[in-house]
């Protein structure tokens, strides 16, 4: 009896003893739990990893820092002039921000950028005044910013252009592709100047000074694609040495 008296307080003792130790354990490894998990938090705000786009986008500002600048004026875009003072003042400011992004490029591309920028503080213009301009404001708005994405695909296709190797043109001569590329841009920025300029013209609720201010970004538009038609037309008119010897044979 004694020796069973003596073992029962033993067996509880080990019960407990289990059963803490299971409970110690639970705990443990719920810190260890926490302490990840706060790790990785600590690492995720530490180096955050962006999605492959942004990934690219930061490379790209990286190499060429015009590219926050362009991003920073397509966010602006979205702001609305509510009076012609505030146009004329968006305007000048997208001008300058322009003049500096040419300045942090490459001397090669320059030239690309300064002539096309035309046509991108047009759009400016457009998108900015799309409160100034009665119930043709979101058709015009649209308008711009099919023209913005197309002055994207120009710039690349005459960056090719420009930045072509000598040696390349030569035996190769142009790049029809790329200029077959401008040739269909300016196709189709050709008929959307011709729309801009009859939804203006015909705006009745649209002041003269609008109607001035912005007839002048049409017309830039308009000699921007026409330099952009020669430009295309003298590249494939370039045939190389390979070009005229297979013309010739």
């Amino acid at each position: 009896m004694q020796n069973n008296g003596g073992e029962q307080p033993t067996q509880y003792q080990n019960q407990e003893q289990i059963q803490n130790q299971g409970e110690i354990q639970q705990i443990q490894t719920s810190e260890q739990e926490k302490n990840q998990e706060s790790q990785t938090q600590t690492q995720e705000a530490g180096s955050i990893v962006p999605a492959p786009t942004d990934q690219q986008q930061i490379q790209e500002q990286a190499q060429n820092p015009a590219i926050g600048q362009q991003m920073q004026n397509q966010q602006e875009i979205n702001v609305k002039a509510q009076n012609m003072t505030q146009l004329k003042e968006m305007i000048q400011q997208q001008e300058q921000a322009m003049a500096q992004e040419i300045s942090q490029l490459q001397i090669k591309v320059q030239n690309v950028y300064k002539n096309q920028n035309e046509v991108k503080t047009a759009v400016h213009a457009f998108l900015a005044a799309e409160n100034l301009i009665g119930c043709i404001g979101k058709q015009v708005s649209e308008i711009a910013r099919q023209f913005n994405n197309s002055v994207r695909e120009t710039i690349r296709a005459e960056e090719k252009i420009q930045t072509k190797s000598k040696i390349k043109e030569f035996f190769f001569g142009g790049d029809k592709k790329a200029a077959d590329e401008i040739t269909l841009h300016v196709k189709n920025n050709k008929n959307r100047t011709e729309t801009l300029a009859q939804l203006i013209n015909n705006c009745e609720n649209c002041s003269a000074e609008i109607k001035n201010t912005l007839a002048e970004q049409i017309k830039n538009m308009e000699q921007e694609q026409n330099r952009l038609q020669k430009l295309a037309q003298n590249e494939i008119k370039k045939k190389g040495l390979f070009g005229w010897l297979f013309g010739w044979l």
